[in-house]
């Protein structure tokens, strides 16, 4: 996503930028979305990351054990 913003940050999509859609989207209709990839033998990665690294890596509730 950085490379991307820094590549496209000022690229006009209609009346909106990309750096407004990464940077709260206040005042428009849009949505950006991150896929995640399945691999077929490591499983879901989502930004690189296998679930299990997501799980070790996200904050948790106090006292929880699951990420938020």
């Amino acid at each position: 996503i950085k490379a991307f913003r820094q590549q496209h940050g000022k690229t006009v999509v209609g009346q909106i930028t990309v750096d407004m859609m990464y940077g709260g989207m206040r005042g428009m209709k849009g949505l950006v979305y991150e896929t995640s990839v399945l691999d077929p033998d490591e499983g879901i990665r989502f930004r690189g990351h296998s679930i299990p690294e997501c799980q070790k890596l996200l904050p948790k509730a106090k006292g929880g054990e699951e990420p938020l």
